[in-house]
């Protein structure tokens, strides 16, 4: 939740954004599938853009009949890039954060190997929302209102890992809240790395060497689940 940037969103991602779409917005902006956000990642990401920019060259299109891209009206739903940031947190990366979360939540007996698939697993939510992840990494480097919200925002996805927390309790369930947090903050920069070293997901040594980590520091020693019997039969 927590960067490097394309001209485009995959083509992966344009039937979820399509779907996105038909949900009901408050916004004209939000409602045009957020297309001013792509054109900050297009031009150079949060620091290079100013908010009327994006939407005046977005096409080189004016507004016509209300639609709400023009900068006055920009500005009428996005005061500023921090809410652009924001917007492309709670809409597009957050739900995508929660989902890959509870799959690994919902692995029953956790392994090496399960967990290594869960790294290539989250590899495909990567490459779908990378361009909004890259503009959102770029935002936490010079926005204090951006970085403020870093890890709040992962904190609040990673409590959806509920059959693992529930193995804890009191300052260790809070220690290993954190840790989920830092595993899931620092997979997608490993991810990100991997992929700027030409790495296929499934067979990084990169992401081999990282899940060693996680499973030595954390995976391995978890508790049983409360109500599970310690005993071999």
């Amino acid at each position: 939740m927590l960067g490097c940037h394309c001209a485009c969103v995959l083509a992966e991602d344009r039937g979820h954004r399509q779907e996105t779409a038909k949900r009901p917005r408050k916004n004209p902006i939000a409602a045009r599938g957020i297309e001013a956000p792509h054109a900050l990642a297009a031009r150079g990401g949060h620091r290079a853009n100013a908010a009327p920019a994006w939407v005046s060259r977005n096409d080189g299109r004016a507004d016509r009949g209300g639609r709400g891209d023009n900068p006055h009206n920009f500005y009428k739903y996005f005061k500023s890039k921090s809410d652009v940031i924001h917007f492309l947190q709670e809409a597009f990366i957050e739900p995508e954060m929660v989902a890959i979360s509870v799959r690994l939540d919902q692995i029953a007996s956790l392994t090496w190997q399960s967990l290594r698939d869960w790294l290539t697993d989250y590899s495909r939510t990567w490459e779908r929302i990378h361009l909004f992840l890259e503009a959102y990494n770029d935002a936490l480097l010079t926005d204090p209102a951006v970085a403020a919200t870093a890890i709040p925002n992962t904190h609040r996805v990673t409590s959806n890992m509920t059959h693992i927390l529930s193995r804890f309790s009191g300052e260790e369930r809070e220690r290993a809240h954190g840790k989920l947090v830092i595993l899931l903050s620092m997979a997608s920069q490993m991810l990100s790395l991997a992929h700027a070293q030409r790495e296929e997901a499934r067979n990084s040594r990169l992401l081999d060497g990282f899940t060693d980590l996680f499973w030595q520091g954390f995976f391995k020693e978890l508790p049983r689940p409360s109500g599970t019997s310690s005993k071999k039969p």
